[in-house]
């Protein structure tokens, strides 16, 4: 009897396994970290942008012809207020290159918002802690699906100067923000 009770466990431990690694595999989720190449430096008279192409990143090269959806995006990065007053920092997206603050706010989706900078000083964001000024991600994840977007940094506030750039900036020409894409594939 304790041959049969200890065998039954242990198949169902084996089972409980393998449905955990099948799913695992099933899921096809994988994710992409994409260090952005240089900072975003703009004022309320000159925008900053960056052009991400995620299909030129290994992974995606991997999988691009299995990707079902795009499932989410995070940021790790530094803003970087060069005001003497607070700003509210933003990232903003879009397929489509624009020239100026007023056009982003007029056509591109706001991903970011809330992230206040104190007056002359710089607020870290985390991988973790962007999801809790992340907004419009249905519309975000339908954008970053085709691999090529454009990403810009302004601030809520006018006038404003800010820097998003790398967390640890210990040399600003080599350490930049980071995306993380989470991408579904087909199974």
């Amino acid at each position: 009897m304790k041959k049969t009770k200890l065998y039954s466990a242990f198949l169902a431990a084996a089972l409980a396994l393998a449905l955990v690694v099948t799913g695992c595999i099933l899921s096809g989720q994988f994710v992409i970290l994409f260090d952005i190449d240089q900072n975003i430096h703009s004022t309320d008279t000159v925008l900053g942008k960056v052009a991400v192409d995620l299909t030129t990143d290994e992974t995606w090269q991997d999988h691009k012809d299995d990707i079902q959806a795009i499932v989410d995006i995070k940021f790790e990065a530094k803003f970087v207020n060069n005001e003497a007053t607070a700003a509210t920092g933003e990232v903003w997206i879009a397929t489509e290159d624009y020239a100026t603050v007023a056009q982003v706010e007029a056509n591109a989706t706001r991903i970011l918002s809330g992230i206040v900078v104190p007056a002359s000083g710089s607020k870290d964001v985390s991988f973790t802690e962007s999801s809790d000024y992340i907004e419009n991600l249905a519309t975000v994840l339908d954008l970053v699906e085709g691999g090529v977007f454009f990403l810009y940094g302004i601030a809520a506030d006018v006038p404003f100067d800010i820097t998003i750039t790398g967390i640890d900036n210990s040399d600003p020409d080599t350490e930049h923000c980071r995306l993380m894409v989470t991408v579904s594939a087909k199974p």
